[in-house]
C-alpha cells in the first residue's frame, strides 16, 4: 500500500514526488495488469493538466526518474532471447519496467531491433477507449518517452563512443549513418558536436585518439 487514504490529485502527486517511496511505487506498479496501468497513466495525465503550482516541485523530477513505464523488446515480444541491462527494474520473462529515458514508442521497427525497449502496446495503444489511449500516450510523452526515429538511432550510436571502439567495419557503418542523417538534416549538425567519434592524431603524436568535431 502507498498509504493514500483518498485518491485526490494533491495526495497522488505528493506520494510520487517523495523519493523515499520510489522503490515501493515501482514494485506496486509492476504487480498491476496492463489495463490498470493504462488507466493509471491516464490519471497521471490529468494530474499534469491541473494547476502546476499545486504540486510538490519534486513531483516533476521524480515522475521522469521512476521506473513507471512497462516495456518490452521486439525480441521479447517475438519470444526470442534478449539480454536486458541489470539497471532495469522488476524484470519478468516478457516485460520490464523502466524510466522514460530508456524506452521508446515504435515507429515501424522490425524485429531485428533487438537491443531497444519499446512501450508495451497494451498500456497505451491497445484495448481501452480512444480517450483512455490518448491520455496514456500523452502522459508517457510528457515524461520523456520519444518515438524511435532516425535521430534517436544516431544518438544511440554516438553514445557508444569511444567505449573501446576500433576503426573497423562497424565504425564505417556508423559514419555512413551519421553522414546520411547530417545530409538530410543539416540544421541539426550540433547533435554531433560533443561526441568523441572521430579518430585523429595529435600533432607530433602517432597515437590515435577519439576526438570531437569541435576539437
Amino acid at each position: 500500500s502507498l498509504e493514500i487514504d483518498k485518491w485526490e490529485w494533491e495526495q497522488l502527486a505528493e506520494v510520487i514526488g517523495t523519493s523515499e517511496k520510489a522503490q515501493q511505487i515501482e514494485v506496486w506498479i509492476a504487480k498491476k495488469n496492463d489495463n490498470w496501468l493504462m488507466h493509471f497513466y491516464g490519471l497521471l495525465h490529468h494530474v499534469n493538466e491541473q494547476e502546476y503550482s499545486r504540486w510538490p516541485k519534486t513531483y516533476y523530477y521524480q515522475v521522469r526518474r521512476l521506473k513507471l513505464v512497462r516495456a518490452e523488446s521486439l525480441a521479447i515480444a517475438d519470444s526470442k532471447p534478449v539480454h536486458l541491462p541489470s539497471k532495469f527494474a522488476h524484470k519478468s520473462n516478457t516485460v520490464c519496467h523502466v524510466s522514460a529515458e530508456d524506452v521508446f514508442f515504435p515507429l515501424g521497427q522490425s524485429h531485428s531491433t533487438t537491443d531497444v525497449l519499446f512501450v508495451k502496446p497494451e498500456v497505451y495503444a491497445k484495448n481501452g477507449s480512444e480517450p483512455q489511449k490518448t491520455a496514456a500516450r500523452e502522459f508517457l510523452k510528457s515524461i520523456g518517452v520519444r518515438e524511435y526515429d532516425e535521430r534517436v538511432e544516431v544518438e544511440r550510436r554516438l553514445k557508444t563512443y569511444p567505449g573501446g571502439k576500433k576503426i573497423d567495419e562497424n565504425h564505417f557503418t556508423d559514419i555512413a549513418l551519421f553522414v546520411t542523417y547530417w545530409k538530410k538534416h543539416p540544421s541539426e549538425s550540433t547533435l554531433f558536436k560533443e561526441y568523441l567519434f572521430l579518430p585523429a592524431h595529435k600533432r607530433g603524436d602517432k597515437q590515435l585518439y577519439w576526438m570531437k568535431p569541435s576539437d
